[in-house]
């Protein structure tokens, strides 16, 4: 068997993001790191508009990026990461919208190795040197400079190891210029590795440590190393010079500390949300510092989403006092970036990148600002909780969103030919409140078709082509017609629910809006003009009845649930989806927190900013909800019982009808349902299971409990089973129906921690796993004949501790993204079936199975030159990459062989001259190879 992979969609997830001048002009520019791609995003200050400049694959994964301009030059270059093993230095060309290699320097072996640096970059504020660290005591400093071609150029590393060392972030101080210096945030583990009652290690310490580079020497110094917090994790720069005074920030739980390398340290507590769980600290995720004139804007970002603005009183140098207040509230981000254009950049954790603008600075509001000097700067003892209240986004607002599929949970491929004449991907993202179930219309065209011009008299249709051709029928209806008049209505929305009182009417609709009419004094009902827009579909809403003298009722109770989808199924006969949701430590809706806290009834429209309040541990919320996704819209949601969530469902056609509801209890959590021959296939815990309808829960028939893992997915192709644990691969199982046995043929000769699969035919079967790979296991046809006829299979005797018989790995592929889903494919008529998988981050991708000899040699030969011509742009070695964890076999890189127009015009004449092609036959292949298999 011979795959050729393709990648649809790259991933989308924003890893890291820096902002800086990389085209060299005035304007700045985005770069996000999306874990193996590279890409420039560019925002027009007119209209906000945040659209994307060029992406890169680097075929390799990238750990960390950073920015860095030489003095005197206008442009920043690109410091990246990877597990290459390599530092590299990228200049991005405006003119050819490409990455251009400045730099690479080898320092260590190849993969994300704990003591081989690339985890963490910091650069000095003068473009003078950059430290790169590892997670273990490795730590390398690169004295940056020009030659006399004004080029940049690098010195030999200077190493700045701490032996028996755990770094948790390192950071670039702001000291003008003077010597560089880089603080790091580490933890000594020696005596912890000395103790052996664990005692040691509770009480480790953290230590700040300052490392400077001595420029006329050329050495690295430990210049000095003090205690802090013990839940300090992350450190943050301050300003330097006349825009601040230098230092660094000290994000703790529950506290921020600046300390300088003079040694003045000054405390503040960080503000909570009143109302939030109080067993549990608060942490900084991430940070953003922008320079003005003579100040300068410090936004931290707690992993609730809070932003907080900090601000210090200082004069020549010294800090008289840390401050720090509630700014505004945005989804938690794992990167925040201030454009000096007026804009605020959230690369969400999970969910679609959002673009604010900022409206003020938050020196007008009403929010309470903590200062350091009313609590002690001494010690470590906790400071007392402060609280601020929760409300709607003010200092800022929202311009733009660029939407993600970050993180695909789950999908399904649905077959739609007889209505939409295309297959949709239907593909569980999100988390929590801002889930989402998105429908991918395949081979929808991103340009536009035809253009209608409307007069009085007439209305006229061109299509668009080379030249505009006014097109007389163009098959679509009339809006009038000889039959009639067609009558397009607005919006398309149904009432779900209502609530009233004496005076007041409120409806939700199916667009999760709720509408508020209201009787005035001369009894005539008036609708309120703005709508609320809660995010998730209205479950039920209550109005409470009006005291004496009110004219209203002051507060709405409005239930919704929404949730992070799980699972899905689909209804094979109405092509109903059925989702499992559910989310831990989560509230079960809205109308919870509006009892405990009624203040902030008001903010709790805008879902898609606020995070969901966190509920105790151990604490589930979950639902099932049902989605017709032809017309988008929700059916029913059926909410589960306090602390149960929903982990699998299935769509199971049983041969005997029961209730329309049954709950059985179990002993372990089943991660898994399969329909299976009229009856239930479960994989709860360690144990594999089939159940069969009883007149009041399901009845166990049969099971098999010889698995060392729990079992996290379920296949089946007549009487045949494939089952998949937590870490031991597949496994083949047949049903003997006469002996109700379920008996175990064959496994996998290694370890793999398998997350979905599928099956090709009988004997194959394809799945992925969590660390990014796909692969593809075949049976022997043989021995599946004898399981079929022999009935001595049930006496045979395992091998190396596993089954009687394994299987045979025909091809193996390194994605780089962890596979949640796999189908087999056929996405237009006349098109080759493939296989189609995603990735949690975002990607699609399918293998195409190649069928004949001269594609394959054609493909391989052409992979193997541009492999030899083209390296990756972090040095990366392409072959050992697409074999991280085991070598490739059976599958060409079709994402490399598509970088063939990519190549200089030498480059493609030398491969053109060995393959004996021209570079117009080689195109037309891959096209005609991608539409084949993709339709596009």
């Amino acid at each position: 068997m011979h795959l050729y992979n393709l990648t649809l969609k790259q991933a989308d997830v924003a890893i890291q993001a820096v902002v800086g001048n990389f085209f060299g002009g005035r304007h700045q520019e985005i770069l996000v790191s999306h874990g193996t791609s590279l890409e420039i995003l560019r925002v027009d200050a007119q209209t906000g508009k945040l659209e994307s400049i060029s992406s890169a694959s680097v075929f390799a994964s990238i750990r960390s990026i950073a920015r860095v301009r030489l003095a005197g030059n206008t442009k920043d270059f690109i410091v990246v990461g990877s597990d290459s093993g390599r530092l590299t230095i990228l200049e991005f060309c405006a003119s050819g919208g490409t990455f251009d290699k400045l730099s690479q320097e080898t320092f260590g072996k190849s993969g994300a190795r704990r003591i081989v640096p690339g985890q963490f970059l910091a650069t000095d504020p003068k473009g003078r040197s950059i430290m790169i660290a590892a997670v273990e005591s490795s730590k390398l400093v690169y004295t940056l400079n020009r030659d006399v071609s004004t080029k940049l150029t690098i010195s030999s590393p200077l190493e700045a190891h701490s032996p028996g060392t755990i770094v948790h972030h390192i950071v670039g101080l702001d000291l003008g210029f003077e010597n560089p210096i880089f603080a790091a945030l580490e933890v000594n583990y020696t005596e912890s590795d000395r103790d052996s009652t664990g005692e040691a290690a509770k009480n480790a310490g953290k230590m700040l440590t300052f490392y400077e580079l001595d420029l006329g020497l050329n050495h690295v110094v430990r210049k000095s190393s003090a205690p802090t917090h013990p839940r300090a994790n992350l450190l943050v720069q301050v300003p330097g010079g006349s825009t601040g005074p230098s230092g660094v920030l000290v994000c703790c739980e529950d506290v921020v500390v600046y300390q300088s390398t003079n040694g003045g340290a000054h405390r503040v507590p960080i503000p909570r949300r009143r109302g939030a769980h109080s067993d549990r600290g608060l942490l900084i995720v991430a940070s953003t510092m922008h320079k003005m004139k003579d100040e300068f804007l410090l936004l931290l970002q707690s992993e609730l989403g809070d932003l907080y603005k900090v601000t210090t009183d200082h004069s020549d140098g010294v800090v008289h006092a840390l401050k720090i207040k509630y700014f505004d509230a945005v989804p938690v981000g794992s990167s925040i970036c201030i454009l000096k254009a007026g804009f605020l950049f959230v690369a969400s954790e999970f969910g679609n990148q959002c673009l604010y603008q900022f409206q003020t600075l938050g020196e007008d509001g009403d929010e309470t600002k903590y200062s350091s000097a009313a609590y002690s700067s001494l010690g470590m003892a906790p400071l007392p909780r402060e609280y601020f209240e929760l409300r709607p986004v003010r200092n800022l607002l929202l311009t733009r969103e660029i939407p993600v599929l970050n993180p695909i949970t789950q999908s399904k491929l649905l077959d739609l030919t007889t209505n939409t004449g295309s297959s949709r991907i239907l593909a569980a993202c999100g988390r929590g409140l801002r889930s989402a179930l998105r429908i991918l219309q395949h081979g929808q065209d991103i340009a536009d078709v035809y253009i209608v011009l409307s007069f009085v008299n007439a209305t006229l249709v061109f299509s668009i082509g080379e030249d505009l051709v006014e097109v007389q029928d163009m098959g679509l209806p009339h809006l009038v017609h000889p039959a009639g008049v067609r009558h397009i209505l607005a919006g398309g929305e149904t009432i779900v629910c209502a609530a009233t009182n004496q005076r007041q009417i409120v409806v939700a609709l199916s667009s999760a809006e709720v509408v508020y009419f209201e009787l005035d004094l001369d009894n005539n009902l008036d609708e309120y003009q703005e709508r609320e827009a809660l995010g998730s579909p209205v479950l039920a809403l209550s109005l409470p009845e009006m005291s004496e003298g009110r004219q209203r009722a002051p507060y709405l109770d409005a239930t919704t649930i929404s949730h992070t989808p799980r699972q899905l199924a689909s209804h094979p006969q109405t092509g109903y989806v059925y989702i499992a949701e559910g989310d831990h430590r989560a509230r079960s809706d809205i109308s919870t927190e509006f009892e405990e806290n009624p203040r902030t009834q008001s903010v709790k429209s805008d879902y898609r900013t606020f995070e969901r309040p966190r509920a105790d541990a151990g604490t589930w919320s979950s639902c099932i909800r049902v989605v017709d996704h032809v017309k988008q819209s929700t059916l029913t949601v059926f909410p589960l019982a306090e602390n149960e969530a929903a982990f699998s469902l299935a769509v199971v056609p049983f041969s005997l009808l029961g209730g329309e509801l049954m709950l059985t209890e179990v002993d372990d959590i089943p991660l898994t349902l399969l329909a299976f021959q009229g009856r239930l296939l479960a994989g709860i815990g360690k144990a594999l299971r089939i159940y069969e309808m009883g007149k009041q829960k399901l009845l166990r028939k049969t099971e098999n409990s010889s698995f060392a893992t729990a079992i996290v997915m379920l296949n089946m192709l007549g009487s045949r089973i494939i089952a998949g644990d937590m870490q031991q691969s597949l496994t083949f199982l047949a049903y003997k129906e006469a002996e109700n046995r379920l008996i175990v043929v064959a496994d996998d000769t290694q370890s793999r921690w398998v997350t979905c699969s599928t099956m090709v035919d009988d004997t194959t079967v394809v799945a992925g796993d969590r660390f990014g790979n796909i692969f593809v296991n075949r049976l022997d046809s043989m021995i599946l004949e004898q399981v079929d006829e022999d009935a001595s299979i049930m006496q045979e005797k395992g091998k190396l501790n596993g089954a009687p018989h394994k299987t045979q790995m025909i091809a193996h592929f390194h994605i780089g993204d962890l596979i949640t889903s796999v189908h087999k494919a056929n996405f237009a008529a006349g098109a080759r079936e493939t296989i189609l998988y995603t990735g949690l981050h975002g990607t699609i991708g399918i293998l195409v199975p190649l069928v004949t000899h001269a594609d394959v040699e054609f493909l391989q030969n052409l992979e193997q030159r541009i492999r030899a011509e083209q390296t990756s742009l972090v040095g990366r070695d392409h072959l050992s990459w697409r074999g991280y964890y085991a070598p490739v076999k059976g599958v060409i890189d079709g994402d490399l062989c598509e970088t063939f127009p990519d190549l200089s015009t030498e480059v493609q004449r030398a491969i053109t001259e060995e393959l004996q092609y021209t570079s117009g036959e080689i195109l037309r292949k891959l096209d005609q190879i991608r539409v084949i298999s993709s339709g596009f």
